[in-house]
């Protein structure tokens, strides 16, 4: 339990700790303003032992308005035995703030008739004394899950209009995916507004909403239509994702960012006041789809805090994720001839390829292939194969390849004695990738293999 201080709070936290805390889901905040001692001292002993809140409280009316003005807390108590008119004024500011829209509020003592219905209206919890502190503290319990669940479904951030944190990881898994279809690269860049929790602290939640919602309009206004922007849960972080950017891409955007900031103008009090923000930055290339969100996280916040730590506009990179998956490629040749089979197989082990792992088997006719399981996967299929085949024709072969309802994986090379004008054209009309006209040079023929490898990435 926290030594009570001369302002009569007990257990001042600072709040870059509660945000973090909070971000972590480590512990639930919950705030009591009290007037009877002995109530209090039974709440909080019964808070205290389940271990599952962090407690802020005071028993003066000016502390409790600057706590809820600046701190960020999950539910709110307020213990009023002696009807007084200007606790219950602060529940109905506090309860009708964007801030505290999920929170639970649980109003203990006494009340009149009219402030008792306003509070069921609210949908709040009215407690006269004595009470039971264990159903108590099962209905904190669920009404904070009740709410956690609502946060965690919730998709735009109410002061910002970003989107949230929930649904980064929802994008990130999007574009992950979209790196093994199309192998573009993408970046998330983090973004922390200097001094924040500082001037969280002076001038509280209000204005510090007006700063964060100012730079978080200014970011809007930078990004492309396929960008995406994300408040999260550390209330001065904002994410942003750049779907086809690379690290390079990010820095000028991030650098742009960083030159134009407006100042987030206000008044306090009826006196102006105005701020000139400052960002630091971290920038997270994503080029290997093995890496996990959480992965990609720690990484960010990590390199964040190191650019917070050396000071404003300064950008910190994340090189971790950038070396690319390797991938595997199905190679098919369907050639007769053992001797032509035997060029192109070794010409195929031999290659080296970046990035590549090749898996090559070999059929003598079509119908092979077709009657095996070789050809079910979703890899990239590169098929090397003669015109004239026993069974069935090197055109009949694309002609069933290119029925398949996955036929866009296949890359066909058709080798020919064949060379007219017409020929080549039907061929290329029938859906072959290449053709190559016998006979042969071998390195003409890895040359297009390269060709083809390398515009798969």
């Amino acid at each position: 339990m926290g030594e009570t201080n001369q302002q009569g709070v007990k257990n001042p936290l600072q709040t870059k700790e509660v945000a973090e805390r909070q971000a972590k889901k480590e512990k639930q905040v919950v705030f009591i303003y009290y007037d009877h001692e002995p109530t209090y001292k039974l709440l909080e002993d019964q808070l205290v032992d389940q271990g599952d809140f962090e407690l802020v409280s005071t028993n003066q009316s000016e502390d409790a308005v600057a706590i809820l003005g600046s701190l960020s807390i999950d539910s709110v108590v307020f213990i009023n035995t002696a009807k007084s008119k200007q606790m219950y004024q602060l529940y109905e500011k506090t309860s009708g703030s964007h801030h505290y829209l999920h929170a639970p509020f649980f109003y203990i003592g006494e009340c009149s008739h009219e402030e008792m219905g306003q509070i069921f209206a609210n949908g709040h919890e009215f407690i006269s004394s004595p009470f039971n502190l264990e159903t108590f503290y099962l209905k904190m319990k669920a009404k904070l899950d009740h709410c956690t669940r609502i946060k965690n479904d919730r998709q735009i951030d109410l002061v910002t209009q970003l989107y949230t944190e929930r649904f980064l990881e929802k994008m990130f898994h999007l574009q992950v995916a979209n790196l093994v279809r199309f192998k573009t690269s993408f970046t998330v860049i983090f973004l922390s507004l200097y001094n924040y929790y500082e001037l969280k602290t002076k001038y509280g939640l209000t204005i510090a909403d007006q700063i964060v919602a100012t730079v978080s309009d200014y970011i809007k206004s930078q990004v492309r239509d396929s960008d995406l922007a994300f408040r999260m849960d550390a209330e001065d972080e904002i994410a942003v994702i750049l779907p086809n950017g690379g690290q390079t891409e990010a820095g000028y955007f991030v650098r742009r960012v960083f030159e134009h900031i407006p100042p987030v103008t206000t008044t306090e009090n009826g006196e102006p006041l105005q701020f000139f923000i400052e960002l630091s930055a971290s920038i997270v290339e994503i080029n290997n789809a093995d890496v996990t969100y959480e992965e990609m996280l720690e990484k960010g916040k990590e390199a964040l805090q190191e650019a917070v730590f050396k000071g404003a506009s300064t950008i910190e990179t994340v090189n971790d994720f950038q070396e690319p998956n390797v991938e595997k490629i199905k190679v098919t040749v369907i050639v007769e001839d053992q001797v032509i089979r035997s060029v192109l197989v070794n010409l195929l082990q031999r290659l080296t390829l970046e990035y590549f792992e090749l898996d090559v088997q070999t059929f003598f006719d079509g119908e092979a292939l077709l009657e095996s399981s070789w050809h079910r996967s979703a890899h990239t299929h590169i098929v090397i194969m003669d015109d004239v085949l026993p069974k069935r024709n090197g055109l009949e072969m694309v002609h069933e390849l290119r029925k398949m309802p996955n036929n866009e994986k296949y890359i066909v090379m058709m080798l020919s004695n064949r060379k007219t004008e017409e020929d080549v054209t039907y061929a290329f009309e029938m859906g072959v990738d290449d053709y190559i006209t016998k006979p042969f040079n071998v390195k003409f023929v890895e040359s297009r293999l390269k060709r083809y490898l390398k515009r798969l990435r």
